[in-house]
């Protein structure tokens, strides 16, 4: 027999082995036969999915080291794969072949609800803990699900061996094998612990959510095989695997819709005992007694309506956990369930349980930083009526589209940008809000229906809210970015001059003033217009370096000769190009006129005087396509020297009204507040001692200013990220982090995990 800290599987001697007749065995080689044919597929699922899943989760990392653990991860999975598809077919009909030729075998093992687990769990460290809890979870998952039909099977599988001993830990198809088979494979493959986390989500989603449909098929093989015949199954088929079913897209999506909170309320019944065990709610104590009569579940409802009707403040100002007993209390008196102290009543278990989960679910909306306060208690008035709807039905904790759960959601999200400026009239969001919670108070007995009304009301009203928002923030940002790509293209026609100046010793001072004074200009405009990619662009830079090379001396008779091909045109082209940003013309005249002196000493070779009509007349045949780009002057003098004024050097790099580029010193503050992502909102708390909220709705990657906003898209804040990063340091600042995701599935996750937490440190003592 093999062992491990978790299971065991091998051959394990047994008191009496089953004997099947032909008819019997025919049976079990046609439920063989479904087995190995639909659930083989499944796993070849997850692995045609896992690549993509983990490459988006790759692609969503914080970090390089994170990112690089992902692609090795693919790796090693990919060299797995063909070992685990191939054992996991073999290992799965070894078990189903063992249990009808050796009889059902009660091993150790996983199992659902957590019984027996505590010396096992406490040989095991703090990831293979982890790594059980999570095969623990997705096992109670299943066996939950498909309760109706594995009890069916036990019952049929104990009727051809004629047993009575067939339950979850044994089934050769239950959960818990299936599982356990999938867990021993993927024990060995080296893959760090947060990933074979997810590894195990995703064997939940594409495998365990569809053995209900194997199942569906077995019961059938077995009934139309005369076994047991009159068992009532579920009248609802579970969801086929897509591979199978692939004409019903619908079906399969609202599956994978709620696949991380189907397990939800199960889970919640499970581990909500290892907590009270704990500690964690002490005000289940005096409630529960199995001794006592119970209070119906009708009769706890009656009493919280009550409650609900006139006890209204009570609800009102409750705060965090205290509240929640002062609740649990409340039903206490109400209800006589302690009268003089001693228990005379109880409620039942799952009645109970859900008094705790509700309380949880409360605890932690009171304790998310993502609530402002005043909406916290607002929120805080809910408890009645949400604990009421779960009482009544439970899908509450499994259907994210459930109507109370979405307008829990749709409150929470217009809450996260507000802030508390006084206004409270009826028409501003606390007023909104305020008003529909007091119409729940008011109306609301069972029917769900109110809380679709309400909530697409609430929907079209804050809708209309965030259009002007986005409107008005749009605006905000196109006038932030107008200036950003200003003082961006202004550096880059700064950057293309002063590299090129700084290549030159001694330069004309006419070539100094053209490309700083007038051509910078003319670059900026192309920037804006057209863009560095640009042909225009490029022929504007072209023109500078023919500027430049053409008030180089030149002694050599070719490049003499080059020059007199090359300066009609980019004379034309300077004349162009000033053009176009209206520059003055007598600026341009002065500037073009000391720009024809030094051509005529280029081509003279040497720094003395020509006379100009020489070169005009040489140049005269070349230029005759741009006439008077040169006026043609026969002095038969010297041409004077034009000295133009100018401060500017020929390294200036024209940075006027543009930011430091100097680079921030960065540490973990600096790369926290540049990690911040665009639409994430912060809450900011002044010297005063007054908070408020507002968004990071830009931020420039080229200078780092971040524009932020407040809830109506107005521009309240612009700074740099190291005064960002500052406001950081000094904790003015809290980041909220998750906000986009829905209030309720950040509560029941994190309750989840909590209870989670719990499970473990019980399990461990």
């Amino acid at each position: 027999m093999q062992h491990d800290n978790v299971i065991s599987f091998g051959n394990t001697a047994l008191s009496r082995q089953p004997s099947l007749d032909g008819k019997s065995q025919r049976t079990v080689d046609q439920c063989r036969m479904i087995y190995l044919k639909m659930l083989p597929p499944l796993l070849t699922s997850l692995f045609e999915k896992l690549d993509d899943s983990l490459y988006e989760l790759s692609d969503k990392s914080s970090s390089d080291e994170q990112q690089a653990s992902y692609f090795e991860a693919m790796r090693e999975m990919r060299k797995a794969r063909v070992r685990i598809e191939t054992q996991f077919k073999r290992n799965i009909a070894v078990e189903f072949d063992r249990f009808w030729s050796h009889g059902p075998d009660n091993r150790q093992s996983f199992s659902g609800d957590g019984d027996g687990l505590s010396m096992e769990l406490s040989l095991l460290d703090e990831d293979s803990l982890e790594e059980t809890l999570a095969v623990t979870s997705l096992i109670a998952k299943g066996e939950n699900s498909f309760q109706r039909d594995l009890e069916a099977l036990h019952e049929r599988f104990g009727h051809i061996l004629k047993r009575d001993d067939i339950n979850h830990q044994n089934n050769p198809v239950s959960p818990a094998i299936i599982s356990h088979v999938f867990h021993e494979l993927l024990t060995p493959v080296s893959v760090d612990l947060p990933i074979k986390l997810v590894i195990y989500k995703l064997f939940d989603k594409y495998v365990m959510c569809y053995v209900g449909s194997i199942y569906d098929e077995i019961n059938q093989q077995l009934k139309k095989d005369g076994i047991l015949t009159k068992l009532t199954l579920r009248v609802r088929q579970n969801p086929a695997a897509p591979t199978r079913h692939v004409d019903a897209p619908v079906q399969h999506a609202v599956v994978e819709s709620s696949e991380v909170q189907a397990e939800m309320f199960h889970a919640f019944q499970r581990l909500i005992g290892q907590r009270n065990q704990a500690g964690g709610l002490s005000p289940g104590a005096p409630i529960v007694g199995r001794a006592l009569p119970t209070v119906e579940t009708v009769k706890l409802l009656d009493t919280l309506s009550a409650l609900q009707s006139c006890n209204i403040t009570l609800i009102a100002n409750v705060s965090g956990s205290d509240g929640q007993n002062d609740l649990r209390q409340t039903l206490v008196n109400s209800l006589q369930l302690a009268p003089d102290g001693q228990p005379s009543k109880t409620l039942n278990k799952i009645d109970n349980n859900t008094i705790d989960v509700v309380s949880m679910l409360f605890e932690y909306i009171f304790d998310d930083p993502n609530m402002p306060d005043p909406m916290k208690v607002l929120i805080g008035r809910l408890q009645i009526p949400m604990l009421k709807i779960a009482l009544a039905d439970q899908h509450f904790f499994s259907e994210k589209g459930h109507p109370a759960r979405c307008l829990l959601n749709s409150i929470a999200r217009a809450a996260v940008g507000w802030s508390d400026d006084g206004d409270r009239s009826e028409n501003s969001l606390y007023g909104v809000v305020e008003r529909m919670i007091k119409l729940i108070l008011k109306e609301f007995e069972l029917d769900a229906g109110l809380f679709k009304q309400l909530n697409d009301d609430f929907a079209a009203f804050f809708s209309m809210e965030e259009r002007g928002a986005e409107v008005t923030e749009e605006r905000t940002n196109q006038v932030v970015r107008g200036k950003e790509q200003l003082k961006v293209a202004k550096m880059r026609a700064a950057s293309e001059i002063s590299n090129r100046l700084g290549s030159y010793r001694d330069l004309p001072e006419v070539a100094q003033t053209l490309l700083n004074d007038a051509w910078k200009d003319v670059l900026l405009l192309l920037y804006l217009r057209q863009g560095i990619d640009s042909d225009a662009w490029a022929k504007s830079l072209e023109t500078m370096d023919v500027l430049l090379w053409s008030v180089e001396l030149k002694n050599d008779l070719a490049d003499r000769k080059a020059m007199l091909k090359k300066i009609p045109g980019l004379l034309r082209t300077l004349r162009e190009g000033l053009a176009e940003i209206s520059y003055d013309q007598h600026k341009m005249a002065r500037l073009f006129k000391s720009l024809q002196q030094s051509h005529i000493r280029c081509m003279k070779g040497e720094m003395g005087a020509v006379k100009v009509v020489k070169v005009v007349k040489k140049a005269s045949a070349e230029a005759a396509e741009a006439p008077g780009l040169y006026a043609e002057r026969d002095s038969g003098g010297l041409a004077d020297e034009i000295v133009i004024d100018s401060n500017l050097s020929p390294n200036s790099a024209m940075l006027d009204d543009v930011v430091d580029l100097e680079l921030p010193k960065h540490d973990e503050f600096y790369d926290r507040a540049n990690a911040v992502k665009m639409g994430t909102w912060i809450e900011l708390l002044a010297e005063d001692g007054t908070t408020s909220r507002i968004k990071l709705s830009w931020r420039s990657e080229v200078t780092g200013i971040c524009v932020f906003v407040n809830r109506r898209g107005v521009k309240v804040k612009e700074m740099m990220v190291e005064a960002f990063a500052e406001l950081i340091r000094k904790r003015a600042v809290i980041i909220l982090k998750h906000a986009a995701v829905p209030l309720m599935d950040r509560a029941l996750d994190a309750m989840m995990n909590a209870l989670k937490k719990t499970e473990a440190s019980v399990a461990v003592r």
